[in-house]
Parts: C-alpha cells; sequence; structure tokens
C-alpha cells in the first residue's frame, strides 16, 4: 500500500477518507489526491460539504482499478462518513 506522502497532515475526515480507501485499493493516497485535486479540493483538509462533492469521483476511482462491487463499499462508507460528520464542516 502506498501511504500519504511525508510532509502531509490529514486532517480528522481525510484521515477517515483515507483509511476508508485502503479497504479497498493499494493507492488510497493517489486516489484521494487525484480526484480532490481534479475538482480544486484540498485532500489533506476535507469538509463534509467537499467529501459530498467528491465522494462519487473517489468510489468511481476505486472502481476503476478494482471492481464495482468495490465501488458500491466505497460509496456506502463515503456516505457513512458524511452522515456521522454532517454537524461539522
Amino acid at each position: 500500500m502506498i501511504g500519504v506522502p511525508p510532509g502531509v497532515t490529514l486532517n480528522a475526515l481525510s484521515s477517515a477518507v483515507f483509511h476508508a480507501l485502503e479497504e479497498y485499493t493499494v493507492f488510497p493516497w493517489s486516489v484521494l489526491s487525484t480526484q480532490c485535486k481534479r475538482i480544486g479540493i484540498d485532500p489533506s483538509n476535507l469538509t463534509v460539504i467537499e467529501l459530498e462533492r467528491v465522494s462519487p469521483l473517489l468510489a468511481q476511482g476505486v472502481a476503476r482499478f478494482t471492481t464495482p462491487a468495490h465501488e458500491v463499499a466505497v460509496k456506502a462508507k463515503l456516505a457513512a462518513l458524511i452522515a456521522s460528520n454532517r454537524g461539522r464542516l
């Protein structure tokens, strides 16, 4: 598995997303970083609103290199993170 690059510090939500992704891909940072940057989001400092925007792209990014079942699983994990963090922006 390829981790977070040296010198990059993740906020709590970004860390939770990273760990959710690493369950389904060996490239969690690459998927998180690439998809966030595609839409102008800082992958190390996600907010719930930003996660709502990027979560479909993250799931698609995982599916691109794994399976459609992993896409469904990532969508569910990220939806749960969004729901559990909704009051925090």
